[in-house]
């Protein structure tokens, strides 16, 4: 019972700790750092697809609809197939990929908290130290209004938790460690390029120490098959990223990210909001005061269990070595990457860290327990009343920064809804679409090609626009060509690579000189270009054929939009 009260408890805390995001599910997403207006999207983009595909093609789940006509464009950056849990059966329910993007977010925040604070119960027997364990997550910079506010699949961690407990006791037979490759594969398929690493390095660094052990090298040897068989289970997803990567032999350059994260190079790096390991203090001197004590005690009975001490700290040594980035880059790295830009486009590597967020909030807890250890009830209470305090005044909403974040004001924007004539128009059958502009001054930017990706989630037509980690080599050329839009000769370029069958052009982000052109393509007579809908500044068009003709999906299309809105032309 004590279990799920504390269930109940973190809902609650996270609610609280994200209002008024609560109060708009299915309307707005987190707006706490800069990657929000085009990470968040993304993430929404990918797993909506995922979850269309299951339901209606499972074979073409790997195709995405975006890069038209790029095959395997899903797969030019992360899939998140781990959060599909969450996301997918609230998608199938009601088509909101808002509300289950929201949902996602804050399931996997509770389910984190929840789950460190069932290992620490189980390490210590006290709630009050898994509370003390949980309440230091929570008050993680990084959880809330780090990456993971707007990547959103980063929270879905509660299977880290019970892969240290279960490591940090030696199997004794190999079915022992089963249920260890199942949360590693399911931990893994979160992020296979950060959070994958993160889990397989310690578990593999484990049992080699284990191995050269003799009274433990036969459990080393039974948890490196374990990790083994886990790694086969993931080889196809991993297969399906190397295809790209052989088709584009210069998929390292074909990005917008070729500037990597700012370097670890000295301890206070470690706090920066892009860390995971950005705890509060107050932490990190309750863990050197609960292990004095622990180191006091001796061989004296403790409350916690030398081997939860061991495993935590190994956990937290091992997310902070894989935080740091050589300074220069190695050549090892450097000759890595060239084969292998998956590995080369970990331009963050403090997401690599995240084993020690789970590590130091278990140190937290295994710290309250040995200092409250002989304290009467009373006593024990007032102390974790006064850890929490400490924890929340140093922490990412404490009162003491007056610029600071302020509790219940959790910042967040609007999001793209499926409503207007324009949307129920491309409902109706159709073929490929491009959105416009792509960017400001002649450039490509990540924010519109991401709000294409989103909005076409309520059509799911091919679409010519696209962002990602990567993007195909032929992307190049034919943004170059819709920037050039409406001029006829690259309307043809176009629709002979693609099939170009619409464009929807939003004139409110366009310059006046494109604002004019758009206006006189829709007004001019035998232009390729056939105003369909005009909703407020939002125009639609068809692309007529190399006939000048009208195709029959087209006219389907026009008659659709006719009934949608009454201003169709």
């Amino acid at each position: 019972m004590k279990a799920a009260a504390a269930f109940v408890l973190y809902v609650g805390l996270a609610v609280v700790l994200s209002w008024p995001l609560a109060a708009h599910l299915g309307t707005h997403l987190p707006n706490t750092w800069w990657t929000a207006q085009f990470d968040a999207l993304y993430t929404g983009w990918a797993l909506a697809w995922e979850a269309h595909a299951l339901a209606t093609a499972p074979a073409r789940i790997v195709e995405g609809n975006i890069f038209h006509p790029t095959r395997h464009a899903l797969l030019y950056g992360t899939t998140a197939a781990g959060a599909l849990p969450f996301f997918a059966p609230v998608f199938w329910l009601g088509g909101n990929p808002t509300l289950a993007l929201n949902v996602t977010f804050l399931a996997g925040i509770v389910l984190t908290a929840w789950t460190v604070h069932v290992v620490v119960r189980r390490w210590t027997g006290s709630h009050a130290a898994g509370l003390i364990a949980a309440w230091t997550l929570l008050m993680s910079r990084w959880l809330f209004w780090g990456p993971p506010s707007t990547s959103l699949d980063y929270t879905v961690l509660h299977y880290f938790p019970f892969i240290v407990l279960l490591a940090a006791r030696p199997a004794e037979r190999f079915t022992d460690t089963l249920p260890i490759v199942a949360l590693v594969v399911l931990q893994s398929l979160v992020n296979l390029f950060y959070v994958a690493p993160a889990v397989f390095v310690p578990l593999g660094l484990l049992a080699a120490v284990r191995l050269v052990r003799r009274p433990t090298r036969a459990a080393g040897a039974r948890l490196l098959a374990a990790a083994a068989l886990a790694a086969l289970v993931l080889v196809p997803m991993y297969a399906g990223h190397l295809a790209v990567r052989a088709e584009n032999p210069d998929l390292s350059r074909q990005t917008f990210w070729r500037t990597a994260s700012p370097p670890v190079t000295r301890p206070s790096n470690l706090l920066r909001d892009d860390m995971p390991t950005a705890v509060p203090i107050p932490a990190l001197v309750l863990i050197l005061v609960g292990g004095a004590v622990r180191a006091l005690r001796g061989r004296r009975p403790a409350a916690t269990p030398p081997a939860a001490w061991t495993h935590a700290v190994f956990w937290t040594a091992c997310g902070v070595l894989l935080s740091l980035k050589p300074v220069p880059p190695s050549r090892a790295a450097a000759l890595l990457g060239a084969w292998v830009p998956q590995l080369a486009a970990l331009r963050v590597p403090g997401r690599l860290g995240v084993p020690a967020l789970i590590g130091v909030a278990l140190l937290a807890g295994l710290a309250c327990a040995e200092c409250v250890r002989r304290f009467p009830p009373l006593a024990r209470a007032a102390f974790v009343a006064v850890a929490a305090a400490a924890l929340y005044a140093n922490g990412p909403w404490t009162p003491l920064r007056p610029r600071g974040p302020r509790l219940l004001a959790y910042p967040l924007a609007a999001t793209i809804t499926p409503g207007g004539p324009i949307v129920q128009a491309l409902e109706s059958p159709g073929g490929p679409l491009l959105e416009l502009p792509i960017g400001r001054d002649g450039r490509e930017e990540p924010g519109p090609q991401a709000r294409a990706m989103y909005r076409s989630i309520f059509h799911w037509r091919p679409l010519l626009n696209g962002y990602s980690s990567y993007w195909p080599a032929a992307h190049v050329g034919r943004m170059g060509l819709a920037r050039r839009l409406p001029d006829p000769d690259a309307l043809r370029a176009l629709h002979a690579e693609t099939g170009l069958q619409a464009v929807l052009v939003h004139g409110r982000e366009l310059t006046d000189v494109e604002r004019r052109a758009w206006s006189a393509a829709a007004t001019e007579a035998g232009s390729p270009l056939r105003l369909l809908v005009r909703d407020g500044d939002d125009l639609l068009f068809e692309v007529a054929d190399s006939r000048g003709g009208t195709r029959p999906a087209a006219r389907r299309y026009r008659q659709a939009s006719r009934g949608a809105c009454r201003r169709s032309v």
